[in-house]
């Protein structure tokens, strides 16, 4: 049997692939390394799917001593910790069962510092044949004090410490099940008092005395608002000379930067932020770019010789044919009325206006278009690694589930990627029909059929565009104009959940008032060819009042065009 015993485009979380394969699918482009790998505090920021735990994985130790370069000292320099936050620990919520505020925020903190302490003992217990006899005699005697508890001085050492944590979260567990407000919580534990004293034991040992240990906290919007606030407060932590946070948070709610004290962190000074998202999705883009480099190498395990994502997931040629038929049309009736322009000039204008026409020319009641070639993959995914993928699974599969046992995917046919694609698309409006009430706790029934309404009425907005519009016509992102206070309160949190849902994205971009920024929000263009709509946007942007907005929310349609000229004949501000 020759088939492929596993699906290449596998867009399982970065958690759930094997060690070698998450090594082997990585694409390090460099940039964010150098901060990943600093001493200073990173926040990742990326809606899911982004790459956010591919990018804390692939430099926590376990991946480092995977690779191919890593040398003892490499692996000493800075040590890579992973602490995810998306577990049953992060979830409890035992505290607010608690009437005692201070009570309540001293679990909050003792809960999230064992889980830190476990998986610092966790990842050093992978590399305890680098250490001495004299490490493990030193680090013993300093955190047997540490955690009142004697310690073996051998090579279990971060074993039965491991143990110990685990059996200590266990008992305060177990205590909670009993809890009253006169509850007894003198041994909470912090960060002072556990996660720093252990790494400065390492520290004062011969095998780590120039290591900086970096702590990976993964999924953090999944903390609770106490340890949310905590976490601030220790990236305010002034001293970096042991260790230093990276923290990867979804972008689905806005980051609050405020600390435990009652202070704020400030970025360049306490945190340097790295946005995973990538706006711009041509073929020239930097998403653009990694894109195909991540369906090479993914195309790589197929050993299919000389195979490329342009001959894997070939463009139909019918399409191609038609498509072409109307730039030569469109070319022709602009130098027509414009003999004299120039080469750029002509080009520019049949980037802009070919592709429109070709969906403008389609008959009402003719089958949708042929959605296939990797740049309509690669804007499908909406900037989003995981979307990206997420097509290419599916299509493979289906492939792969029509040969024989003999035979190999050498590449997927135009007719099943615009099945897929147009099946997924479907799925995705049944799922905002149907009521994001059913999967989000936040969403509450209303909302759930106010999100129903704005897709289905700005569906139809970026339709009669595509048909009609004279300037614009393939515009698929917009922004909120004239938004007025109490809009807002209706607006802003109906935006979050969509944005959890990854239904909305939201990116920044140039205003065209003063040099100023613009929320720009694009919603996930999947949805675009259930609606036989294309999902290659063009430069610019739709402006949209918030209470046109609102009755839409509303009454699932937006009110007659408002457009002024200056709307219409802007700028190119964001190429989509």
């Amino acid at each position: 049997m020759n088939k492929q015993k596993y699906n290449p485009f596998d867009f399982d979380g970065a958690k759930n692939l094997e060690p070698e394969l998450l090594l082997e699918w990585f694409i390090d482009d460099n940039n964010n390394a150098r901060f990943i790998q600093s001493t200073r505090n990173v926040i990742l920021f990326g809606h899911r799917g982004c790459g956010k735990s591919m990018n804390l994985l692939y430099f926590s130790l376990p991946i480092e001593r995977l690779k191919k370069d890593a040398t003892n000292d490499s692996l000493l320099k800075n040590i890579g910790i992973y602490v995810p936050c998306n577990t049953p620990l992060a979830h409890r919520v035992d505290h607010e069962y608690l009437n005692d505020k201070k009570l309540s925020q001293a679990l909050s903190e003792h809960y999230f510092t064992l889980g830190i302490a476990v998986s610092i003992s966790d990842t050093l217990n992978k590399i305890t044949d680098l250490m001495t006899p004299e490490d493990f005699s030193e680090i013993s005697d300093e955190l047997s004090y540490v955690i009142n508890e004697e310690l073996p001085k051998d090579n279990t050492l971060f074993r039965i410490l491991k143990k110990s944590l685990n059996l200590e979260l266990r008992e305060i567990q177990e205590k909670f099940s009993g809890l009253t407000n006169n509850f007894n919580f003198s041994s909470a534990r912090t960060l002072y008092t556990l996660v720093i004293p252990i790494l400065n034991a390492l520290k004062c040992t011969k095998t780590f005395t120039q290591s900086h240990f970096s702590l990976m906290i993964d999924d953090a919007q999944d903390l609770n608002n106490d340890q949310k606030l905590l976490l601030n407060s220790w990236l305010s932590y002034r001293d970096h000379s042991v260790f230093s946070f990276k923290i990867a948070l979804a972008a689905n709610e806005d980051f609050n930067r405020k600390t435990s004290s009652g202070g704020s962190i400030i970025e360049g000074h306490d945190y340097t932020s790295i946005n995973l998202e990538q706006p711009f999705q041509n073929e020239h883009s930097k998403f653009g770019q990694l894109a195909r480099d991540i369906i090479q190498k993914r195309l790589e395990k197929l050993a299919i010789a000389e195979t490329t994502p342009e001959k894997f997931f070939l463009e139909s040629p019918v399409f191609v044919a038609e498509l072409e038929k109307c730039k030569g049309v469109i070319r022709d009736e602009y130098i027509s009325t414009h003999p004299e322009a120039s080469t750029k000039s002509i080009n520019d204008h049949v980037y802009k206006y070919a592709r429109a026409r070709y969906f403008q020319n389609r008959h009402a009641k003719a089958n949708r278009p042929t959605y296939s070639g990797i740049e309509t993959l690669i804007h499908l995914s909406t900037g989003v690694i995981r979307n990206l993928l997420l097509p290419c699974y599916w299509m493979y599969d289906d492939m792969q589930s029509k040969l024989k046992e003999n035979e190999t995917v050498t590449f997927i046919p135009p007719h099943i990627q615009s099945d897929v694609i147009i099946k997924k698309s479907e799925d995705l409006w049944t799922r905002i029909r149907d009521g994001l009430d059913k999967e989000l706790d936040t969403c509450s029934k209303e909302q759930a059929t106010q999100i129903h309404n704005l897709v289905s009425a700005l569906g139809d907005r970026f339709r009669d565009r595509l048909l009609n519009h004279k300037s614009e016509p393939r515009i698929v992102t917009f922004i909120i104009a004239k938004l007025n206070p109490s809009d807002e309160l209706l607006i802003k949190p109906l935006f979050t959940i969509m944005r959890k849902a990854q239904i909305l994205y939201r990116r920044s971009g140039p205003s065209k008032d003063e040099g100023r920024q613009d929320d720009l929000y694009t919603l996930n263009r999947l949805l675009w060819p259930a609606r036989g709509l294309d999902p290659q946007g063009q430069a610019g942007r739709l402006s949209i009042t918030s209470t046109d907005i609102v009755h839409a929310m509303n009454y699932g349609r937006l009110p007659p065009s408002r457009e002024t000229k200056s709307d219409n004949m802007q700028e190119d501000l964001f190429d989509v």
